[in-house]
C-alpha cells in the first residue's frame, strides 16, 4: 500500500512529464538564443568592419577627396540603407553614429548585445552622452534609463 499510485498522482506524473519536457524546450530555446545572439554581434562586428573598408575605399576616391569623414560616412550611410529592413536601418544608423562619436566600445564583450548597441548609439544621437569610453559607461547608461522608465511608469500608476 506504500507505493500504491492513486489516479491523483498519475495525473501529478503526467503534469510532471509536461514540465520536464517544457523545461527541456526552455533550456533548447535558450541556448538558440544565445547562439543567435552571438550570430548577430558577428554580423553587427562584420558591418562595422565593412563600413571602415568601405569609408577607406571613398577617401582614396579622387572624386571624394576633399570631403569630411561625417560627409563620407553619412554618404555610406545612404547608399547602404537604401534596401534594407527597418531592423537593420537602426543598426546601420548606429554604427554611422559610433564611429562619428568616436567611442569606443568593446565588441568582444559577451555583454554588447546587438540591442544594447542600437540603445547606446540612440543616446549619442538624442544628446545624452557625448560618446562611450567603454562599455561600463554604456551598461551603466542603459541601466540609468530603464531605471527612470520604472520610476516614470509607477508614478503614472500611482497618479
Amino acid at each position: 500500500m506504500k507505493n500504491q499510485i492513486t489516479t491523483e498522482t498519475k495525473k501529478s506524473l503526467i503534469i510532471s512529464e509536461d514540465i520536464i519536457l517544457k523545461n527541456e524546450l526552455f533550456l533548447s530555446n535558450k541556448e538558440t538564443i544565445k547562439s543567435l545572439t552571438i550570430t548577430n554581434k558577428n554580423i553587427l562586428k562584420d558591418i562595422l568592419n565593412i563600413y571602415l573598408l568601405e569609408l577607406k575605399e571613398l577617401q582614396n576616391n579622387e572624386n571624394y577627396l576633399n570631403y569630411s569623414k561625417k560627409a563620407l560616412l553619412t554618404i555610406l550611410s545612404v547608399r547602404i540603407e537604401n534596401n534594407l529592413s527597418t531592423e537593420f536601418k537602426h543598426i546601420i544608423k548606429s554604427v554611422f553614429i559610433y564611429l562619428n562619436s568616436k567611442s569606443k566600445l568593446n565588441f568582444n564583450d559577451t555583454l554588447l548585445s546587438t540591442n544594447k548597441f542600437v540603445s547606446g548609439m540612440k543616446f549619442i544621437n538624442n544628446k545624452k552622452v557625448d560618446k562611450f569610453n567603454n562599455n561600463k559607461q554604456l551598461f551603466d547608461l542603459i541601466q540609468l534609463d530603464n531605471n527612470d522608465k520604472l520610476i516614470k511608469k509607477a508614478n503614472k500608476l500611482n497618479k
